[in-house]
């Protein structure tokens, strides 16, 4: 396998893994305006494995 077919390879296992991301909706109160939210886990909850 040569080297831009590695690298190929590479980007589209990182983009699949970015694309398993969820989407989170919802009112947060506070400032109007754009916010950032953190969620951390979820007690109770453990994340899927990918292996």
């Amino acid at each position: 396998m040569n080297y831009r077919t590695s690298v190929a390879l590479i980007l589209v296992a990182v983009f699949a893994v970015a694309a398993q991301a969820g989407t989170i909706s919802g009112k947060v109160s506070g400032v109007a305006g754009e916010s950032v939210v953190y969620v951390d886990t979820i007690a109770g909850r453990e994340p899927p494995s990918i292996f």
